[in-house]
Order: structure tokens, then C-alpha cells, then sequence
């Protein structure tokens, strides 16, 4: 893993995106949405810059041109200047990739465009800027200059050294992170016997093709997370016996006085 403060070492670039979902406190939340805006306002403007310099001057601008105008507003605007440095660069070298998406024929992206308010809020850091730790067996922790530690589910394994760092805002969902992974090869030497089909499902852990009997993983709850499950099923069952009862007196309570001759 990339370690804080320190580049990370080997050449290989990532060749895996692994996405949690974040758990930041509130006062993270609000800093990372405040990033959000500022990458936005950072991307505007130096899209403006660009596009003037190419209209009056005939100039292509690209990020090694804009940086010493960004280290000027950064020093000058104190908003833009809480936005983390790394991260400021990394939105100039978006735009570079943008452009040369746009003037490469076989890609279909067409001219950099503003960013509106609306569009969905991110921002990215290179992987020398992060630091991942494990905290325990479904969480974890990536760390980010001026923000610190923030905490998310790890639902799937994290192997690799981290390259980079993308923190992005869903409606409904919240903030998550996708770790660029620079994971190893993993390829395992074919071993001469015939092809076999893998079913995976729930009832049975795989189903193989070659096999009348499927297996099963051994379990993997803690006893603490056993009886838990135990009791939550224990409460079901009464929940479910309580409704029934409950519902069948209301429905024929509701057929009597419908039918009664009176009515």
C-alpha cells in the first residue's frame, strides 16, 4: 500500500478499480462536498483559460502551463487554497486527457465542456497522497491530506499497491471511494485436465459440472454473530405469528360487518 507521505514505489500503473462505499463524520462530509465545488470552479476556469488563449493567441494551454497560474489563485483565494495541492494538479491533467480524448479519431468524446452546478461532485488524489489501513474485518480506513482518516466498508479484498484515489458523490448513496490498484498478475498455469462449468449460488456455494454434489463453504460467522442471527430469527418468528393473528381477526371482523343482514 501507498504509504502517507511517501511516492509510491514501482512503475506499474493501476490495472484494478476497487469501490467502497465512505462512512465521513459530518464535519468530513461537508469538507469533501466544499472539495466537490472546487474542483468544479478549478476545472471552469482553467477550461476558460484554455479557450482563450486558443481563440486570440492560437495556443494550446496544458496543465504545465496553467500549474504557476494555479499556485498564484491558490495563494491569493483561501477556498481554493483548503482544496488539497495534489489534487488541484490532478484537475489540470483531467483536462489534458479530456482534450486529447477529444482530438484523438478513434475515441468518440467530443470538446471539454463546463461543469454545472449539478454535475456530479468528485475530486481524485494520486496514490503518493493516500494511505489504506485495515481497522478490522469489514473495515477500513484511507487517509487524505487535510482530511484525515475516513472510514469505509470493505465488502471485497484490497490487494495491491493504491495509484490513486477518486472520492465521488451519489444521490441517494453519499460519498465512496474507488482505489486505482496496481495489483499482481495473477495467473495461474493451466494444468492439462478438461474444462469444467461453476455454478455459484446461495443455496449452494458452487455447483460443478463434473460433480453430482455441490459444495459448500464452511462457515464463517463468529459465535457472537451466531446468536445474534439466532435471535433475529427468533424475533421474526413471533413478528410473523403476531401478524398473522392480528390481520385474520381484522379481515373477519371487516366480512362480518360487510355481511351482516342489517347492513
Amino acid at each position: 500500500m501507498a504509504k502517507r507521505g511517501k511516492a509510491a514505489t514501482g512503475s506499474k500503473k493501476a490495472n484494478v478499480g476497487c469501490t467502497y462505499q465512505l462512512e465521513p463524520t459530518p464535519e468530513q462530509a461537508k469538507r469533501i462536498r466544499e472539495w466537490g465545488h472546487t474542483r468544479r470552479a478549478i476545472y471552469n476556469l482553467a477550461l476558460e483559460q484554455r479557450q482563450v488563449a486558443w481563440r486570440y493567441a492560437k495556443r494550446p494551454l496544458w496543465s504545465k502551463d496553467e500549474t504557476k497560474d494555479l499556485t498564484e489563485v491558490r495563494a491569493e483565494i483561501d477556498w481554493i487554497k483548503d482544496f488539497p495541492a495534489q489534487a488541484a494538479q490532478q484537475v489540470l491533467r483531467d483536462l489534458d486527457q479530456a482534450y486529447k480524448n477529444c482530438w484523438n479519431p478513434a475515441h468518440p468524446a467530443t470538446a471539454p465542456r463546463f461543469l454545472k452546478r449539478e454535475s456530479r461532485l468528485r475530486f481524485r488524489l494520486p496514490g503518493q497522497a493516500v494511505e489504506v489501513r485495515h481497522v478490522d474485518r469489514k473495515r477500513s480506513e484511507v487517509w487524505a491530506p487535510k482530511l484525515g482518516w475516513v472510514v469505509f466498508r470493505r465488502h471485497r479484498p484490497l490487494h495491491g499497491k493504491v495509484r490513486s484515489a477518486t472520492f465521488s458523490y451519489t444521490p441517494g448513496r453519499g460519498w465512496s471511494v474507488s482505489l486505482g490498484i496496481a495489483a499482481k498478475d495473477v495467473n495461474a498455469p493451466a494444468n492439462g485436465k478438461p474444462d469444467v462449468g461453476v455454478d455459484f449460488g446461495v443455496a449452494c456455494s458452487a455447483f460443478l459440472s463434473d460433480e453430482d454434489s455441490s459444495r459448500l463453504m464452511p462457515p464463517t460467522s463468529s459465535q457472537g454473530e451466531k446468536r445474534r442471527l439466532l435471535g433475529l430469527e427468533q424475533r421474526k418468528a413471533r413478528q410473523l405469528t403476531y401478524a398473522k393473528s392480528h390481520t385474520l381477526g381484522v379481515w373477519w371482523e371487516h366480512v362480518i360487518f360487510t355481511t351482516s343482514p342489517e347492513r
